[in-house]
């Protein structure tokens, strides 16, 4: 017999009830005598067997259960959400939304209702509506980008050009139809890339105040000239990727968080106390140079920053770092959260944490609650592959759980699992999940 929503076979009992009381039956009054001690341990070992699968029928019944109410629960809430997702809404939602393409006025080209919806949708000053992207300054529509820069009011603006690296430099194409009218409106921009010849020129040539930048990507070749961030009072995150070798001069940067990627740079000197940040990377194509130790700890110990994110990227320097461990508490939330079914959201499927865990390692040093933990694994646990697919989980293929130290940051810890509690793992154990439970560095027999 099979399940008809999941095709899974249930086990055949091996054990009947009325087979056992016929035998009784038939002995009463003649005593043990006469009774076959073979027969009553295969009754005895196959009816252990049927309580095991009676225990796995029931976790997988309950696992059902479970995902049918959280379907319920997902369903009851649907008709309210769909009530309020009107065509005209949802158009004005595309409106508010950025990216690297330009919706509305594709989307009043469709219509006369939908250019209804575009033109009368108010766009909020407070709001980044729109990424203006030129990838190449072609003979765009000066009109376009007129309309663009009407319809945003004053909503701040992210404005991304490129030249593709041809020999017309960005000063060059400053008087384009469709890029002067981007410059006259310098004072909105608020994220800022440019890419191509004389990037920093026309950077300094726009405009001697940009109050609202507050990001700056220049890849460019002329970045040895220096950079005034006193007009940038906003800005907090600088990217520059040159070709030359250049001495740039930071002298205005002392509380900024600043992002600098630099290619060639041979001599950066600065000040950052408040740098929370800091990201070193190497480009996979620069040449083989030695960790400018004294240059590195000149400037952490000229900025004396409290740092909290250190990461480097294409830097070979492993045995220059400490060993670090950092120790987080396994507690009773952490466990809770790796549910498969997560019973205390309303919304399951958007709270699921790790939706492809197979494998699964904790280590426990200061408590540890067995009943959670059981109740995880068994979630996790969901060998049919079709039933997994269809709740987006993946089945758990093994699991160790370490519980106390020998020795813990020079004190001995001990700490005691109640095996008992742990005992419904067994069942999984013997369908197939590898659980090791290590007890004060000793291997716990789950019974």
């Amino acid at each position: 017999m099979r399940c008809e929503n999941c095709n899974r076979g249930s086990f055949q009992p091996r054990v009947v009830i009325s087979s056992i009381q016929g035998l009784l039956r038939l002995h009463h009054g003649h005593g043990t005598c006469n009774l076959d001690s073979s027969k009553i341990q295969q009754v005895l070992t196959d009816g252990e067997k049927d309580l095991a699968d009676y225990a796995t029928e029931i976790s997988f019944l309950r696992s059902k259960i479970l995902f049918i109410e959280t379907k319920m629960e997902n369903l009851r809430n649907h008709p309210g959400r769909m009530q309020v997702s009107l065509p005209d809404d949802i158009l004005r939602l595309i409106c508010y939304k950025k990216g690297d393409i330009v919706p509305p006025l594709q989307l009043s080209a469709v219509c006369s209702h939908w250019q209804s919806i575009m033109m009368s949708t108010a766009l909020p000053l407070d709001h980044d509506l729109f990424i203006l992207r030129c990838l190449s300054i072609r003979p765009l529509s000066h009109s376009v980008v007129q309309l663009y820069l009407e319809r945003s009011k004053e909503a701040l603006l992210d404005v991304s050009v490129s030249t593709r690296w041809n020999v017309v430099s960005l000063t060059g194409k400053r008087n384009h139809p469709a890029f002067q009218p981007l410059l006259d409106h310098s004072h909105r921009w608020r994220n800022v890339q440019f890419n191509g010849r004389e990037a920093l020129s026309l950077l300094h040539e726009t405009a001697s105040f940009y109050p609202a930048l507050k990001s700056l990507g220049l890849f460019s070749d002329d970045l040895h000239q220096p950079m005034d961030f006193g007009v940038m009072p906003k800005l907090h995150s600088l990217t520059l990727y040159g070709l030359s070798s250049p001495l740039i001069s930071v002298s205005s940067e002392a509380e900024l968080p600043v992002h600098v990627v630099h290619g060639g740079v041979q001599t950066l000197k600065m000040f950052f106390p408040g740098l929370t940040s800091l990201h070193i990377e190497v480009a996979p194509d620069s040449p083989s140079e030695p960790w400018p130790a004294t240059a590195m700890s000149a400037f952490f110990e000229r900025s004396r920053f409290n740092l909290t994110v250190l990461s480097f990227t294409g830097v070979s320097m492993i045995l220059l770092l400490h060993g670090i461990t950092l120790h987080f508490p396994v507690t009773h939330t952490f466990i809770s959260t790796l549910h498969a079914f997560q019973p205390n959201h309303a919304h399951c499927s958007a709270a699921r944490l790790l939706p492809n865990l197979e494998r699964l390692s904790l280590h426990a040093r200061s408590e540890f609650n067995e009943l959670t933990f059981v109740e995880m694994v068994t979630s996790r646990w969901i060998p049919d592959a079709t039933y997994a697919k269809e709740i987006g989980v993946v089945c758990l293929r093994r699991v160790e759980a370490r519980i106390g130290d020998d020795e813990y940051i020079g004190t001995t810890l001990e700490m005691t699992v109640d095996a008992k509690k742990l005992s419904p793992l067994k069942v999984l154990e013997q369908q197939g999940l590898i659980v090791d439970v290590i007890n004060n560095g000793k291997y716990v027999e789950i019974d």
